[in-house]
């Protein structure tokens, strides 16, 4: 029904907004919408809607732009942003967001643009979470091992009943992403000939956290790490850096303006800073 829906809208060539939870997939959605051949971006860096949205548009002529979370949007880049869909058709660009939030109440708070909002609404789409389609899961973990093998990144097993049943009756807040990664574990940690029930049970187990509370409530991994005061204070330092960082962008849900304010940088300083430690920005 999703990818009836993604036919529908792809007919449309308008923008669209897809509502999700963390790791459902939206990006795989903006994909399936991206027509081969042409631009592609997914962009993190978001002060370029403000710097040089025409140029960002001449670059990904008849290409697709993808946001993955427009609510980390500050407020000239939502200015920026609404440009950007402004001038969209003129350059045969596709602007496809994503977010895990609740635009109308972050609009009310004065948070979100509300003509922006409003120009985001037009064409939503809802994409749902692996838990509301868990009878999909024997197929999507048949689909994940498929592909590893044929990509070579490992060795394909099948699976067997239990271990399909257990899969499908897990609990998955990660959704499609934390999916995938438990399957490319069993694909590459198992010993069998087939994975089994025992393999799943191992693997999901390592993936519950040792939880650490923090004032709001919610968990955070703990982290248990020592540090070899016998290295250079530079690699030492960039180790604790990149420590500090996952702790900071894990207590921030990867909202990267969250994460910008608990460690008091400028976001620009902060990506710059990321890429320099060769770390990733969710």
């Amino acid at each position: 029904e999703l990818r009836q829906r993604l036919e529908q809208v792809n007919l449309l060539k308008t923008s669209l907004l897809l509502i999700a939870a963390k790791g459902s997939g939206t990006e795989l959605c903006a994909r399936y919408l991206h027509e081969k051949n042409t631009p592609w971006l997914e962009l993190a860096e978001y002060e370029k809607l403000t710097a040089a949205p025409l140029d960002l548009l001449e670059q990904l002529r008849d290409g697709l732009l993808f946001i993955p979370e427009v609510a980390e949007l500050n407020k000239t880049e939502q200015k920026g942003l609404l440009l950007v869909l402004a001038k969209a058709e003129k350059y045969g660009v596709r602007v496809v967001c994503g977010t895990s939030s609740a635009l109308p109440q972050l609009a009310a708070e004065g948070q979100f643009d509300n003509t922006l909002l409003q120009s985001l609404s037009v064409t939503t789409l809802r994409v749902p979470a692996l838990e509301d389609h868990r009878e999909d899961i024997p197929d999507l973990a048949r689909a994940m091992v498929t592909l590893l093998a044929e990509t070579s990144e490992a060795t394909y097993r099948e699976f067997d009943i239990a271990a399909l049943n257990a899969l499908r009756n897990g609990d998955w807040p990660g959704n499609l992403v934390q999916l995938d990664n438990v399957i490319r574990n069993l694909m590459q940690t198992s010993l069998g000939e087939k994975i089994t029930l025992d393999d799943v049970s191992r693997v999901l187990e390592q993936f519950e956290p040792i939880r650490q509370p923090l004032a709001n409530g919610s968990f955070i991994p703990q982290a248990d790490h020592q540090f070899d005061l016998d290295k250079p204070l530079r690699e030492t330092r960039d180790e604790f850096e990149r420590l500090y960082f996952t702790y900071h962008m894990t207590k921030a849900g990867g909202n990267m303006s969250k994460m910008a304010e608990a460690v008091q940088l400028e976001r620009t300083h902060l990506y710059r800073k990321l890429k320099q430690l060769g770390m990733k920005a969710k």
